[in-house]
């Protein structure tokens, strides 16, 4: 295999191999020395005899890196690299590598140590009764206010999707390459691959892993980073939710607004009639003529976007089938 370095993975026609386990590394923020975690990875996935393709994606320019790679090839190591130009995020880096592999089943390992490398293979078993497996890192290592803010994340997922996720933030994940061709990520949503995919109806189950002590990374996560990963939350939720059915999210909203200017107006007519109470030197007939005018435009927002998708609705698909007999 040759290295493809600042060229498109998607350009050929990628033929499946049946009975292939294509392994991801994204090289993005963070990365420890790739020549010893290869061999770790390695030696855990020769357990589950299959045959391996790993497939490195250096998200930017990385020179050590690079040439942490490139000394595994020279050693006879078979890997396909592809490097971005300029940093991506890591969710562009697993769909390139993605559009690059070649294997039925797809494992996402993180370039770091994040969880024992011997403990990998454990994601390999419930390959048949799952369409995706991810790793939940037990016990939990890290600061105690990491810890409290991960558990607070975790439940506002689970409360909001109603998905019974533990470890949104581990990297190591086994899916079937059905769930990456049916599921675009972008920007930081492969933190929430998992959730989207049970949302389109695949199947998914949750196994723990030991945390590697080698996860030195104990520095606390600012209230920016979290309040980052909730807006991604909102988004996802929004995207799962309402993309197909925009006017039941607008819709509602507008309702909302326009009943109260509608219902605040009415009351500032009950007090001009039976009240003799004057509007002119109250600025409220104006804001609830404005909640209505806002609501009305809000609710004319979902319209236009049911228009949108009843015009492309044959080539929008929303379920993933499971089987055909």
């Amino acid at each position: 295999m040759n290295d493809v370095v600042g060229q498109s993975p998607g350009s050929g026609r990628i033929t499946v191999v049946p009975d292939r386990l294509t392994v991801i590394v994204p090289v993005s923020e963070r990365h420890d020395d790739l020549r010893t975690l290869h061999d770790d990875y390695r030696k855990a996935l020769l357990t589950v005899e299959q045959d391996l393709e790993f497939i490195y994606v250096l998200d930017g320019p990385k020179p050590q890196a690079l040439q942490q790679l490139r000394e595994l090839r020279s050693r006879g190591e078979e890997l396909i690299i592809l490097q971005f130009g300029k940093w991506f995020g890591e969710a562009a880096a697993i769909s390139a590598g993605f559009s690059a592999s070649s294997g039925t089943w797809v494992m996402t390992l993180p370039s770091y140590y994040q969880v024992e490398p011997a403990s990998i293979a454990d994601l390999w078993s419930s390959r048949k009764t799952s369409h995706m497996t991810v790793a939940c890192r037990h016990p939990r290592a890290g600061s105690a206010w990491n810890r409290v803010l991960g558990r607070v994340f975790n439940a506002l997922v689970r409360a909001i999707t109603g998905t019974q996720l533990s470890d949104l933030g581990c990297g190591a994940r086994l899916m079937s390459r059905n769930v990456l061709e049916e599921i675009p990520i972008y920007g930081d949503q492969h933190r929430f691959l998992p959730v989207l995919a049970s949302m389109r109806g695949f199947s998914v189950t949750e196994v723990p892993l030991a945390q590697s002590p080698r996860d030195l990374v104990h520095r606390p996560y600012g209230p920016g980073v979290f309040l980052r990963r909730i807006l991604d939350l909102v988004s996802v939720f929004f995207l799962a939710r309402f993309t197909k059915k925009p006017l039941r999210f607008f819709g509602l909203i507008g309702t909302a607004i326009a009943l109260v200017g509608a219902l605040w107006t009415s009351w500032l007519v009950v007090q001009r009639v039976f009240m003799d109470q004057g509007l002119g030197d109250r600025p409220a007939l104006i804001l609830a003529a404005l909640l209505i005018t806002l609501g009305v435009q809000v609710f004319t927002l979902g319209l236009v976007g049911e228009i949108i998708i009843f015009t492309h609705a044959r080539d929008i698909r929303e379920y993933a089938v499971e089987e055909v007999t």
